[in-house]
């Protein structure tokens, strides 16, 4: 099994596929530059904590160096030496001692592996995607369905300008969504000229997503592109989970059966002039969120006289409308459908969220 842990921090630090386990806790070491990184290499002065066999408790600094002989240019032979030849050392007092290359194993993971890792996070069917390449082991489609969204392994305005190229060779019209790596790219002038060339909208994997044991989950506080939604005909309130914390933040979450939750939004309650009034500072919360926090407080779906009462709401089914405006703005994917439902039964009436709402102290 994939061990996917730190495999974000990996990848854009090392903007490879392919790199040896020391880096995952690495730092430059004294007296060596940084040398440019290119497809699969080796670092050049990689510095790592390392327990050594005398004193497993106190870690020390493990550095490498090119074989006996190399004077010339060694920090950028080390980029094209395979780890065999590559001298690892730890400095025990003033005498340099060799360590142990089992500990410095090389990690890697597939292109495809990792395509298919960030599709399932989006609630995307990962089947597929082997067979989507368009460049190998750097262009993917996952999902070509309405605006189709591929992945990039890139980092740099020219990487990812070739790669909309290739995207526009198979995909001549239409708005497209592109996820890649990097960061490096990317700036409001670029992101513009993406948009009107290209008609591409471009999310960074690394400022989306965060990696577990497993694969890989949303940030808490990261909301999704739109193009990473899902479409209307998949998506129903029932998968809309709200949270409100006691000062009042609001989250909203997507999280369809047996998928990874998608974040949809984050706000304040006092983001939205539907739910605080600037003005009314004796009572600046509006009944539209009196109602959601009345749901978020309730033991039940649908409120009881006493619960509006003691929610002090002055005209629920006003309140009510205002709350789906302001759900139908922070959830456009659903704005097509009507997010309470109302109930009959033999004893009552009235009418309930299809959503989910739930209030926390945190």
């Amino acid at each position: 099994m994939t061990n996917y842990k730190n495999i974000l921090k990996i990848l854009t630090f090392c903007e490879s596929l392919t790199t040896p386990d020391s880096l995952w806790r690495a730092v430059v070491a004294p007296n060596f530059y940084a040398p440019l990184w290119l497809d699969g290499a080796k670092k050049a002065g990689i510095s790592q904590v390392y327990h050594t066999p005398e004193n497993p408790e106190h870690p020390c600094k493990v550095y490498s160096l090119p074989p006996p002989g190399i004077t010339h240019d060694p920090h950028r032979i080390l980029q094209t030496l395979s780890p065999d030849d590559i001298r690892y050392f730890y400095r025990n007092g003033i005498i340099n001692v060799v360590a142990n290359k089992e500990e410095l194993r090389e990690h890697t993971i597939s292109f495809t592996q990792l395509a298919k890792a960030l599709a399932k996070t989006c609630g995307i069917n990962s089947n597929k995607v082997a067979s989507t390449h368009l460049i190998q082991d750097q262009l993917v489609c996952l999902t070509p369905h309405n605006t189709p969204v591929y992945f990039a392994f890139c980092f740099s305005k020219c990487a990812v300008e070739n790669m909309l190229k290739h995207i526009r060779a198979h995909y001549p019209c239409g708005e497209i969504g592109l996820l890649v790596m990097g960061t490096r790219w990317r700036n409001s002038h670029t992101l513009s000229y993406f948009r009107k060339e290209y008609n591409a909208h471009i999310a960074v994997v690394s400022e989306l997503f965060e990696s577990t044991q497993h694969g890989f989950t949303l940030l808490k506080d990261a909301v999704l592109p739109h193009f990473l939604l899902p479409t209307p005909s998949k998506a129903c309130w029932q998968d809309i989970y709200i949270e409100i914390s006691g000062t009042f933040d609001i989250t909203i979450d997507y999280v369809p059966h047996n998928s990874h939750p998608r974040r949809i939004a984050t706000l304040h309650y006092m983001d939205e002039k539907e739910f605080y009034s600037v003005r009314r500072a004796h009572s600046p919360h509006k009944d539209a969120f009196k109602l959601l926090l009345c749901y978020s407080k309730s033991d039940t779906p649908i409120l009881s006289q006493q619960d509006i009462k003691k929610s002090e709401i002055s005209d629920v089914q006003t309140a009510r409308k205002k709350l789906i405006k302001v759900l139908h703005s922070r959830v456009p994917m659903l704005a097509h459908l009507h997010p309470f439902q109302t109930y009959r039964s033999k004893n009552m009436v009235g009418t309930k969220p299809l959503f989910h709402v739930k209030y926390t102290n945190g």
